[in-house]
C-alpha cells in the first residue's frame, strides 16, 4: 500500500481546492454553504468552518436540509435561509443559481473568483 504524503492533497486540483485555498487565504471562518460534494474537502483542509451540509448528512434535521435546498435550488425563502443558518460565507460554482443571484443581493460581495468558482462573503456581519 502507498503510503501518504504529508502535505499533499489527496485530490487533483478542482472546484473544491480552489474554495478551501481562498477560505484559507481570506481568513473565512464560521458558517458557510458549499455544494454537498465541496463540505468534506473544506473539513479536510481543516479550515476553521461549519458547513450547512456536509458527507455524514444523518445528523442535520429536516429543517436543516429544506435551507440546504432551497439554497441549492434557489426556492423561496432562499435568502430567509442563509440569514436564520447564519450562513457568512457561500462557495458556489459561478453559473450555479446562487451564485447569480448573489452577485446582485445586498449584503454580499465576490470576494474571490476564478472562472469557475465563486467566493461570497456577507457584508454585514
Amino acid at each position: 500500500l502507498a503510503r501518504p504524503v504529508l502535505g499533499a492533497r489527496p485530490d487533483p486540483p478542482g472546484p473544491w481546492t480552489y474554495a478551501a485555498d481562498e477560505a484559507a487565504r481570506l481568513g473565512i471562518g464560521g458558517n458557510v454553504y458549499a455544494k454537498y460534494q465541496w463540505a468534506a474537502y473544506l473539513h479536510f483542509r481543516n479550515l476553521p468552518v461549519r458547513v450547512l451540509i456536509d458527507a455524514h448528512g444523518d445528523p442535520f434535521g429536516p429543517r436543516t436540509w429544506s435551507d440546504y435546498m432551497k439554497l441549492t435550488t434557489l426556492q423561496p425563502g432562499w435568502l430567509a435561509a442563509l440569514g436564520s443558518e447564519r450562513i457568512n460565507a457561500v462557495f458556489a460554482e459561478d453559473q450555479s443559481p446562487i451564485a447569480q443571484a448573489l452577485r446582485i443581493a445586498p449584503d454580499w460581495k465576490v470576494s474571490a473568483s476564478n472562472g469557475g468558482v465563486d467566493v461570497f462573503e456577507r457584508t454585514q456581519k
